[in-house]
C-alpha cells in the first residue's frame, strides 16, 4: 500500500471528483440547447406547450421552471455534503460521521434522479415536480403541528394558509388529489398517471443506484445508529471496531463515487449533453481506490462492463466492489 493514509488518498478522490462534476454540470447547462430536442428537460417543455388550456400551461411552465431552482439547491446540498466528507477526510478523525453526511448526500441524488427520469413520461414528471412543491409546504404544516414551540406568532396560521392554497391551484388546474391521510396527501394524478407524493429514497435506490443500492442501506445504518453497523466502526467496552482504517474511509468514498456516477447519468439525460468523460473519470477513481485498498493493479473493467451489472448484483472476492461487505437491512 501506498504512503499516503487512506483518508488522505480518500480526501483526494473526493475533491477531484467535485470539480469534475461541478464542471460537467456547468457545461451541460451551458450546451443544453443542443441537446434540447432529445432531451428530458426538452420533452417536457413540449409536452407542455402542447396543452390545449393556456391557462393550465403556464401553471406547468412555471413548475417546471421552479423546479430548476430546486434542483440547484439539491446539487448544491450535494457538493456541500461531499465538501464535508472531504474535509473530515483530511482531518483523519470522526470517521463515524462520514456515513450521515453519504446519506444525506445520496438522498439529494435520488430525488433528483427521481424527479427528473428523462425516461419517465413528461405528465409523470410534471406529477413528481408537483408532488415535491406539495410534500414541502405540508411537511412544513407537519412539523409546525408537531412542534408547535417552534412557530413563531401567526406563522402556523400562514404556513397552513399556503398548504391549502397550493392544494386548491393544483385542482384548478386538473390535477386530482387523492383525500388526506393524517393531514396529508398521499398522491396526485394527471393525464392517466398518478405518483405518490412522498418521495421513497428505498424504493430509488434500487432503481438508480441499482447494484450499488448497498451504499444507500450503509448510509442509513450508520444515521440510525443501528445496532448492526456501529460495531464495524466503532469499539465497544470491550470490543474493537471491526473495520480497518482504509475502510472507515474507502467505504464512504465509493459510495459518492457511484453517486456522482448515477448523477452524472441523470444529468445527460435531463440536458441530451454527454457526461461521459466525466464517468469515465469517477471510474478510474473508483477503480484505483480498489487497487489502492487491495494493493493491486487496476482493473481491466471497461466503464460499459461495469454499469452493466444486474440490480442483483452481488460481488464475490474477485470482483471489483468485492472490498464493499453487504448488511443486513
Amino acid at each position: 500500500m501506498s504512503a499516503v493514509t487512506p483518508a488522505a488518498y480518500c480526501a483526494r478522490l473526493l475533491k477531484r471528483t467535485r470539480e469534475d462534476v461541478a464542471a460537467a454540470i456547468v457545461e451541460a447547462v451551458e450546451r443544453r440547447d443542443e441537446g434540447e430536442d432529445s432531451s428530458g428537460r426538452g420533452r417536457l417543455i413540449h409536452w407542455v406547450a402542447g396543452i390545449d388550456d393556456p391557462d393550465t400551461a403556464g401553471f406547468f411552465r412555471l413548475m417546471a421552471d421552479e423546479s430548476l431552482e430546486d434542483a440547484t439547491r439539491l446539487l448544491t446540498a450535494i457538493d456541500e455534503h461531499a465538501h464535508a466528507m472531504q474535509l473530515v477526510m483530511e482531518a483523519g478523525v470522526a470517521s463515524t460521521s462520514l456515513v450521515t453526511l453519504q446519506r444525506a448526500l445520496i438522498e439529494a441524488v435520488l430525488t433528483l434522479c427521481y424527479v427528473h427520469d428523462a425516461d419517465a413520461a413528461p405528465a409523470r414528471t410534471m406529477l413528481r415536480i408537483l408532488a415535491r412543491q406539495l410534500d414541502a409546504f405540508e411537511g412544513s404544516e407537519r412539523n409546525s403541528a408537531a412542534f408547535p414551540r417552534s412557530i413563531i406568532g401567526h406563522r402556523a396560521a400562514e404556513i397552513h394558509e399556503g398548504v391549502e392554497g397550493f392544494r386548491a391551484m393544483l385542482v384548478r388546474y386538473g390535477v386530482e388529489l387523492t383525500p388526506l391521510h393524517k393531514g396529508s396527501t398521499p398522491s396526485l394524478a394527471y393525464d392517466g398517471h398518478r405518483e405518490n407524493v412522498m418521495f421513497n429514497a428505498t424504493d430509488a435506490a434500487k432503481r438508480y443506484l441499482k447494484a450499488d443500492a448497498h451504499h444507500w442501506n450503509m448510509g442509513s445504518g450508520g444515521t440510525h445508529s443501528k445496532a448492526w453497523f456501529l460495531p464495524s466502526v466503532l469499539d465497544g467496552l470491550t470490543d474493537e471496531k471491526l473495520s480497518s482504517e482504509v475502510e472507515r474511509f474507502g467505504a464512504p468514498t465509493f459510495a459518492v463515487l457511484a453517486s456522482a456516477r448515477v448523477l452524472l447519468v441523470a444529468v445527460a439525460a435531463h440536458s441530451g449533453v454527454s457526461t461521459t468523460p466525466a464517468r469515465e473519470a469517477v471510474f478510474m477513481r473508483e477503480k484505483a481506490l480498489m487497487a489502492f485498498v487491495q494493493g493491486d493493479d487496476l482493473s481491466p473493467l471497461s466503464l460499459t462492463e461495469f454499469e452493466s451489472r444486474p440490480a442483483d448484483w452481488k460481488p464475490d472476492t474477485q470482483d471489483l466492489s468485492a472490498f464493499q461487505r453487504r448488511r443486513p437491512g
